[in-house]
């Protein structure tokens, strides 16, 4: 006998969720040639000089509002949905020209790469004949709950140095703080029900299977960025290297797993299976966590129109491959509570979780045009395409696999940016979309059978291609740029 295991959810797996800074927002995160602004540290630090003053910069997300819903995803017509509001800080900086040398600019500035939340939960009471040793129907119970919080925060010093009036050069180091604290819990129960009440006979005729799952860290990196920017009355063209992080310190480490099976009689008809519990929890010292962030490559360019009225952007960059590699480890590799196969015990691999990302790239596009002496107008189109379709995990195939929707998601972009007293303000609005078909469900709880033989699984039934993935985001952006006086490059 083998035990089941279904994969988990958690983080987006995608790059290009988010842009950072309203402006850079609305055209589309296709800034690394140059268009970024006070975000010049993130896309591209070589540009950060090219905003030519000091300024601080406060952007937010006025109204952010989600919503998925995965069709099928527990069995047919058994859906899961969430749709949730939030209010978000998204970008903070301030850029500082120097004193000592004004072709040198230095940038500080703090935000929320990604925010992923989902809350999601499924419940079910039916009556169908299950058990093989009671003739007629019994009641059936399923319960599904999964719950996944990851944040992904950012602290940045950069700075860019002006070579001559069309080279710049510019880096930035970035402090990461990764927190992910995940739970997925189902249970199934069959029993003979008592006069119709639901209450079982007796507590042998109760079958059952537990599956408890609990991810808890907080990681804590570095991360470096190069770029270089040539700028030219016309066209500006920009390169950028993001290298992979480096792991500096973790906490609040945590993992739990527990799989019990009851009462549960094998197809063949030479009896029930023996019962199991198995379940440990290590923590602390005992885990070790190493999130990997892979090596980008961006080229970019900007171009303006000779009546210097319109400009239009294009970004393009290649994410690296994260080979399979194990992001959560058990330190000991100490025996745990017996298995199931033919008692022989089972490792801690068995809680370990294991990641990667297969290859990508995205591709950014925005345009900028001046619809009156003081207003602008902004739009941006970006693919966001999710790095764990498809993937590989190789010899971690069977350990816990952090994925989620595994949906490519593309963004739309549309606002404004105006003057006020030299300092700029920022609106607009951005829309997100993606889906995809014939994924293979999370369970089946449809149709259950006492024991499935194709996926060694009890109380479920065979898991089918056919649960469909919808996502939406709306995001209302405002930001404000405030430009001190005096402070213009000559």
């Amino acid at each position: 006998m083998l035990l089941h295991s279904i994969p988990l959810t958690a983080q987006s797996h995608r790059y290009y969720t988010y842009s950072f800074s309203e402006e850079s927002s609305l055209l589309g995160g296709a800034v690394i040639g140059g268009g970024s602004g006070t975000a010049s540290i993130f896309y591209n630090p070589a540009t950060i000089s090219a905003t030519g003053q000091s300024s601080f910069s406060l952007n937010t997300s006025l109204v952010y509002y989600d919503w998925c819903s995965w069709e099928n995803a527990l069995g047919r017509d058994y859906h899961l949905k969430q749709s949730s509001l939030a209010f978000r800080p998204r970008f903070v900086s301030y850029l500082v020209k120097s004193k000592l040398n004004d072709k040198l600019t230095f940038e500080l500035a703090t935000f929320s790469k990604e925010t992923y939340n989902r809350r999601l939960s499924f419940n079910k009471l039916l009556q169908t004949d299950i058990l093989m040793f009671n003739p007629g129907d019994e009641m059936y119970v399923a319960n599904y709950v999964v719950n996944d919080e990851f944040d992904d925060y950012w602290v940045g010093l950069g700075s860019s140095y002006q070579i001559n009036e069309h080279l710049s050069v510019g880096a930035s180091l970035f402090g990461l703080f990764k927190t992910l604290e995940y739970w997925n819990v189902y249970d199934m129960a069959a029993f003979e029900p008592d006069d119709g009440q639901g209450i079982p006979d007796s507590a042998s005729h109760i079958a059952t299977y537990e599956f408890r799952y609990h991810v808890k860290f907080n990681d804590y990196r570095l991360l470096f960025k190069g770029g270089i920017h040539y700028h030219t009355d016309r066209v500006d063209f920009g390169l950028k290297m993001e290298f992979p992080s480096l792991g500096v310190y973790e906490d609040g480490k945590q993992l739990l797993k527990t799989e019990q099976q009851q009462n549960i009689m094998n197809p063949d008809g030479s009896g029930f299976f023996p019962d199991f519990l198995i379940e440990d929890t290590q923590a602390k010292k005992q885990v070790s966590v190493n999130y990997k962030d892979p090596l980008s490559l961006g080229l970019g360019i900007a171009y303006r129109t000779p009546d210097l009225r319109k400009t239009y952007y294009a970004s393009l960059e290649y994410f690296h491959k994260l080979n399979p590699y194990i992001m959560t480890k058990v330190k000991d590799h100490t025996i745990v509570t017996p298995g199931i196969d033919e008692n022989e015990p089972t490792s801690q691999q068995w809680m370990e979780c294991a990641n990667g990302a297969r290859p990508v790239v995205n591709v950014a596009l925005g345009a900028k045009w001046r619809a009156t002496d003081n207003a602008l107008i902004l739009a941006g189109f970006r693919t966001d395409f999710n790095t764990a379709k498809n993937f590989d995990y190789g010899e971690y195939e069977d350990l816990n696999q952090l994925i989620t929707e595994s949906v490519d998601m593309y963004h739309f972009s549309l606002g404004t940016s105006f003057n006020i007293l030299k300092n700029v303000v920022n609106a607009g609005i951005s829309y997100s979309v993606g889906k995809r078909k014939d994924q293979k469900q999370l369970l089946n709880l449809s149709d259950p059978v006492e024991y499935n033989t194709e996926e060694h699984a009890a109380l479920q039934g065979t898991r089918t291609n056919t649960m469909n993935i919808t996502s939406n985001q709306i995001n209302l952006f405002l930001g404000l740029t405030l430009n001190w006086p005096n402070s213009n490059k000559e």
